[in-house]
């Protein structure tokens, strides 16, 4: 196992795991549902410990939508265990509605396989700014490979 990662280091990571979205419309009662999620982000190592990334996910069902998103991510290594914080700005573009802003903050764990493989799962919490209050839960499972 590798103590600490090298900077300099481009890695791009794929998740699957479930969203659950909560919207309180002003004027009708609210509407919270669970479905399955899955997407991608690509991100550049620029400190052993910070690291910038662009992604885009989709929400499958009945609440279907895209994310596409920008942010920072820190790490932590502690070999063969990895702790991550993060930090996304985000559009939200539901299929039936126009698109919103949010950030999302996220937290996780991952396991360093090898040089090239980490495995982890990570909980973020998705603040979308709108007249209705929408939030989106999303827990995942994420295989990331570093080049």
């Amino acid at each position: 196992y590798r103590l600490l990662q090298t900077f300099g280091e481009y890695y791009l990571e794929g998740y699957f795991g479930a969203a659950a979205i909560d919207i309180e419309p002003d004027n009708s009662r609210e509407v919270s549902q669970t479905d399955l999620m899955g997407g991608v982000n690509a991100g550049y190592l620029i400190e052993e410990y910070l690291a910038f990334q662009m992604g885009y996910g989709h929400i499958s069902g009945d609440l279907s939508a895209d994310l596409f998103s920008m942010g920072m991510r820190q790490s932590m290594n502690r070999a063969p265990f990895s702790y991550l914080f993060g930090l996304d700005a985000e559009i939200y573009s539901p299929d039936g509605g126009s698109s919103k802003f949010g950030i999302a903050p996220a937290v996780g764990a991952e396991l360093i396989l090898n040089e090239s493989f980490e495995v982890g799962l990570r909980y973020q919490h998705d603040f979308i700014f709108s007249d209705d209050n929408i939030s989106i839960n999303r827990f995942t499972a994420r295989l990331q490979y570093n080049f």
